[in-house]
């Protein structure tokens, strides 16, 4: 079962989803660019696949035909929610840095 890309959930979602499909949890887009395996932020454009047209949104619905999801990783909290993409990723890092974390 597909784990959402951004929480870390499962999504109830089996093989490849339709450009459609979200998150039940966070609401993301399921297949974008930031759920495919092709996704690697050091890369240029983002993608691995030299081919794809890659979209200016890596967070959006796309129509990308080398779309394969990833296999994200169950994430483990400390007993709170976990943080929400770039957003919560920026406030962790600010909380560390400013000794609330």
């Amino acid at each position: 079962m597909l784990r959402c890309w951004n929480c870390g959930k499962l999504t109830g979602v089996h093989g490849r989803p339709a450009r459609s499909d979200d998150c039940p949890h966070c609401r993301c887009d399921l297949r974008c660019c930031r759920g495919c395996r092709f996704h690697d932020p050091a890369a240029p454009s983002e993608c691995l696949e030299p081919k794809a047209e890659v979209p200016a949104d890596k967070e959006k619905a796309n129509f990308c035909d080398f779309f394969v999801a990833a296999e994200i990783p169950e994430q483990k909290t400390n007993g709170s929610a976990p943080k929400q993409g770039r957003l919560g990723e920026a406030r962790s890092a600010l909380d560390k840095l400013f000794g609330k974390g």
